[in-house]
């Protein structure tokens, strides 16, 4: 059953590469960083030899995916983040990476603004991004094709980010969402402080009034632009300048986070 699961899983993403715009899925259980993933992938194809030709298959794709594992015993999706830790009893489920958007959040695309979910369903294929040498104080925004779609492989809950600002903004987002600071860092939205200020579609500088954890059901979404520039992965979401998923699982975009001190 565990080798039908995933064939099916290789035969989704063939498909998918083979579309126009890929469609990824993200892991809800357990979500890892670049680095934490690459580590993963080295214990579970030490781990579980008899299933390379997946890991095969995997490592040719951008981005990452990594395994998904399970462990009867523990109860838990929290698998191991060390090379040489015991296999014991944790079997692989699918293979996936992160993604952060509820449906609802509103993305600036070339025909205009649309709620991810449903840029998702229409395959929606043409973004708008900041063009590279634009300022943050005085945009300027290009049309550029989508790579890549990224959705939570299943319903699940998440824990969502509420940000509101002074001028009347507001983003959903997951923890690990890359916000852009009117500073220039980019950095993951758990690390967002009310007195931060965001920037605006047009340069403005917006101060965050609050910021709330609410408990979330469903999907959430991503997208990326075929692009590996870091200031053609800054695009439109809600009126705000926000990065790509890209920032969230290209390894070198990744490096581009910034930790808060």
């Amino acid at each position: 059953m565990k080798i039908l699961g995933l064939l099916l899983l290789l035969s989704s993403f063939a498909w998918a590469e083979l579309s126009f715009i890929a469609i990824l899925e993200r892991c809800t259980e357990q979500n890892l960083d670049p680095a934490k993933a690459a580590i993963r992938n080295q214990w579970a194809q030490r781990c579980f030899p008899q299933h390379q030709e997946y890991f095969n298959f995997f490592a040719t794709k951008q981005p990452t995916r990594y395994a998904l594992v399970w462990s009867a015993s523990r109860n838990s999706w929290e698998g191991p983040v060390d090379a040489n830790a015991d296999c014991s009893d944790w079997v692989i489920k699918t293979f996936c990476l992160a993604s952060c958007y509820t449906p609802d959040q509103r993305i600036l695309f070339e025909s205009g603004e649309l709620g991810i979910g449903e840029a998702f369903e229409r395959n929606e294929a043409m973004l708008l991004v900041l063009e590279k040498g634009s300022s943050l104080s005085h945009p300027i925004l290009k049309p550029i094709p989508v790579r890549s779609y990224s959705r939570s492989w299943r319903e699940s809950n998440e824990i969502i980010r509420v940000i509101k600002t002074q001028l009347g903004g507001q983003l959903k987002v997951t923890e690990n969402h890359p916000i852009l600071l009117a500073s220039g860092a980019m950095i993951e939205a758990r690390d967002l402080q009310i007195g931060d200020f965001l920037i605006k579609q047009n340069g403005q500088q917006d101060p965050v009034v609050s910021i709330e954890n609410i408990n979330y059901y469903g999907r959430v979404f991503n997208l990326s632009p075929n692009s590996t520039h870091p200031t053609e992965n800054i695009l439109v979401a809600e009126g705000f300048l926000i990065g790509s998923g890209a920032y969230q699982y290209d390894a070198e975009l990744h490096k581009l986070l910034h930790a808060r001190n």
